[in-house]
């Protein structure tokens, strides 16, 4: 044969489930990765499978169910992971508005305070203009009083 003994070929598959390797020898079609390593999900599932296969009538006879039992988990953890998420990102988005809404009143604060600085210049600007006006025709009083007493 391959340099192997008949001993060491069967050894490596009379081993209980649990004292095998995690790897599966080719493509399972109760593996959800294709073959290769299993994942945790996958292994509980291939266990069923092997002890199926192995002739285990207590486990053999029951297996569908046991199928459609762990199918059934997989999908409440799955739709609570989904929930989860969903919940995380609702949080995120409420948190991202906040940020928004925070932004915003920070821009009208900034606005409200350039109006007011702008109302205050146009206001010195006018009591300016108002002063100059008033030193004009004072000094054009003085100007005329002092040309008429010459």
């Amino acid at each position: 044969m391959n340099g192997t003994s008949t001993k060491e070929q069967t050894s490596s598959t009379s081993a209980p489930p649990s004292k095998r390797s995690r790897h599966a020898g080719g493509p399972s079609p109760f593996s959800g990765n294709g073959g290769g390593v299993l994942t945790d999900d996958d292994a509980g599932l291939e266990e069923l499978a092997v002890s199926a296969a192995l002739g285990d009538a207590a486990k053999g006879a029951d297996f569908p169910s046991q199928v459609v039992s762990y199918l059934v988990t997989r999908q409440a953890k799955e739709m609570r992971v989904r929930e989860k998420e969903l919940k995380l990102r609702r949080e995120e988005l409420e948190l991202e508005r906040a940020k928004l809404k925070l932004q915003e009143d920070r821009l009208a604060l900034e606005k409200a305070r350039f109006e007011i600085e702008r109302q205050e210049r146009e206001l010195r600007l006018r009591s300016e203009k108002q002063e100059r006006t008033l030193f004009m025709e004072v000094l054009k009083r003085v100007v005329s009083s002092g040309l008429a007493d010459s």
